[in-house]
């Protein structure tokens, strides 16, 4: 699964689709093609992980949790 597929298939679900439908409609939308067009335009995927990319991943993910967390205290005071 490339990195595409599996993010796809992520923000599918926590859009609310099942997996099923989810690998359904990029099953669809890779069968276009323009899609597959676009594809072999892209330059090709670096496999190896890099630490350093990690890292700033994990930070971003972190800084997301502690946003949510503080949007939701202010729409709870904001509420009273």
């Amino acid at each position: 699964m490339t990195s595409f597929e599996a993010g796809f298939k992520q923000y599918a679900e926590e859009c609310g689709l099942s997996e099923k439908k989810a690998a359904h409609i990029l099953k669809r939308a890779l069968d276009h093609p323009g899609t597959s067009e676009m594809f072999k335009h892209l330059p090709d995927q670096d496999d190896t992980q890099n630490p350093a990319d990690l890292d700033a991943l994990a930070n971003l993910v972190q800084q997301d949790s502690a946003d949510k967390y503080y949007s939701e205290i202010s729409k709870s005071i904001q509420s009273k």
